[in-house]
């Protein structure tokens, strides 16, 4: 069974481990580095934002992480994706 549960401080170091894979890293640090990327999730955790961070656990045990945010928090990045002030934004990482 598939269920999200909301990622705490506790969950970056596996998001840490996760960004380090390959499979990840490819779609997540292309343009960024480990560091920044790190800093923006744990910002996204810490401090409550518009982008709502989930663990994804599969029969309980971690197995990635997915995000949302409405596309309307950051006008401009909508407007390049072409996205409408109602669009929602998914993300998401396999990292096991």
């Amino acid at each position: 069974m598939v269920t999200l549960r909301p990622m705490g401080v506790d969950d970056l170091a596996l998001v840490e481990r996760w960004l380090g894979e390959p499979h990840v890293a490819r779609w997540y640090l292309a343009g960024s580095s480990l560091e920044a990327e790190l800093e923006d999730i744990g910002g996204n955790v810490a401090e409550g934002s518009g982008t709502h961070m989930l663990v994804v656990l599969h029969d309980g045990e971690p197995v990635g992480w997915c995000q949302w945010y409405l596309c309307s928090v950051d006008a401009a990045w909508a407007a390049d994706m072409d996205a409408g002030p109602d669009d929602v934004g998914v993300d998401y990482a396999i990292g096991e």
